[in-house]
Order: structure tokens, then sequence, then C-alpha cells
């Protein structure tokens, strides 16, 4: 009888459904700035809530459950990722001294590289000649993912303890993401339509190098009585839009200076990203 020793490897990515496929990142629902972080956790809470807010978790640990037959040969475990806070001291008592409700909802990032097999592990397959295929599945929560493999078992093969055995082993799965907030819009001013507005109100005036030039209290008086959305407001001028205005203008023994460039056409000030996770595990 001729021996199998082909190898398989089918990866199949599972995105259909909403419940399970990793959020595309938003954090801009939470309050960062209050988020609870922990060794194994870190609570991101709702804007407006102290109790409400999610969990994001830097620890995880691997369940293998089965084999089960499913016909022809094939034999079939899950590698399930979950996270080593659920049901620690830290955790629960976290959860009863502040009230805690869960969303319940997986933080990841959607470039992760989820219940991925590692190079370790699929070399140590090839190597025994073993016949499998690999289907990654995203969520529920808590569950970061789960690896569905199945293995084909056929005379002369690997044995079935021996598949488990590179499966069990530590560093046969991956999970690697990080999690940061997208840096956030605080203040976007429209500078040279501002700058057109003075003078056309005579504020300003043109100087044979280019520039603009008026007197600073001039300038400043008229800048204050122009439409507020050109400074990204509403009803008034934001300070901080304010302030984002006069450090791009130039002062000097009473007078402003500008220059209008491609560069300052439309300021824009922006909050940096806020890290809250990396997870680089092989489990």
């Amino acid at each position: 009888m001729r021996t199998l020793t082909a190898f398989i490897l089918i990866v199949y990515s599972v995105l259909g459904f909403a419940s399970s496929a990793p959020v595309v990142m938003d954090l801009s629902e939470y309050d960062l700035d209050n988020r609870e972080e922990f060794e194994q956790f870190t609570f991101l809470p709702i804007v407006g809530s102290s109790t409400q807010g999610t969990f994001v978790y830097s620890s995880y640990s691997k369940n293998l459950l089965g084999p089960t037959s499913v016909g022809f040969g094939w034999k079939s475990v899950v590698l399930s990722i979950l996270p080593k806070a659920i049901g620690s001291e830290a955790y629960d008592n976290f959860i009863i001294a502040n009230h805690i409700i869960d969303r319940r909802i997986n933080l990841i990032p959607s470039d992760s590289e989820l219940c991925k097999l590692t190079e370790g592990a699929e070399s140590s397959l090839r190597g025994i000649g073993a016949i499998y295929t690999t289907r990654v599945l995203f969520g529920g929560y808590p569950k970061a993912c789960s690896l569905t493999v199945r293995f084909f078992l056929y005379p002369q093969g690997p044995s079935e303890d021996t598949i488990l055995n590179i499966l069990s082993a530590q560093g046969s799965v991956a999970l690697k993401y990080s999690l940061s907030s997208e840096p956030r819009l605080v203040a976007t001013v429209q500078f040279h339509e501002i700058i057109r507005v003075l003078i056309d109100l005579g504020a300003l005036v043109e100087t044979p190098s280019g520039a603009f030039e008026g007197v600073s209290e001039s300038v400043l008086n008229q800048a204050m009585l122009i439409d507020p959305e050109l400074f990204g407001g509403t009803d008034s001028i934001p300070s901080v839009s304010w302030e984002l205005f006069i450090n791009n203008l130039v002062f000097d023994e009473g007078f402003v200076r500008v220059n209008l460039t491609e560069e300052n056409r439309i300021l824009i000030l922006e909050e940096p990203s806020i890290h809250i996770v990396t997870v680089d595990e092989e489990l």
C-alpha cells in the first residue's frame, strides 16, 4: 500500500458574522483617561459612567477540547484562547467592589494575528507527515479566538497522541495584537480664510515681501468677531482653537505679521493616540 505523505494546510477565515468578527477600532465612546489598569486586564469605562465599560485582556491561556470523530478517518480538536484574568481574585474583586457592568465586547483590531499555528507547530506536523486542516474562528466573548484542527489518521501515519501532543504543547498557537486609540481631533482652524477676512476688514495689509501685517490690537479684536465656525466652534471660538490661531502669528513690537503657506492653510491639533495593550503570545 502506498503511504500517504501529502501535506494539506487550509486556512478558513470566518468573517461573515457580526457577533464574532473582530471589532473595527473606534474608542471614542470610552473615557480612556479614567481607565483602570491591572496586571492581566484593563477596564475601559464608557464616557459618563464609572461602572459600565469593556474589559481588555493582556494575558491568555490555551484550552484544548477533543478530539472528536468527524468521519472517514478524520478527527477534530478545538484550541480556544481565553483570558487568564477571568475568575481571578483581582478580576472578581474589581467587578464586585465597583459594581461593574461588562459590555462583553472583544476589542481586538481587525489586523490581529489570531489563533494561528506557530511555525514550530507547523514544522512538527510536517515532520511527522500529518495531514490536517485548520479553521480560525473569532469570538465569542471572552474568548479571543478558536482554532479548529482536523487531522486524518491513516495507516503508517502519525498516531493521534503524537498529533495531540504537538497541539497541546506550549507555543503551538500564536495570538498577537496591539490596541491603541485613534488620534483625537482637538481643533481645526481655517487659517487662510480667517486671514482673508482680516484683510477684507483692513486689519491686515500686504507688505512688499508678500507677507501680511497689521496692528496687533486691531488684528486680535477683529479676529475675535469672526464667525466661530472658521475656528471649529459654533456659538463661540473654542479656547484651544484661539490658542492655535495665535501661535501661528508673529508678534513684533505691537505689530502682527503672517505668511500664508500651503502648510498653514488649515491648522489641525490632535491628541496623540493612547496605547491600551499589546499581546504577543505563543500559547
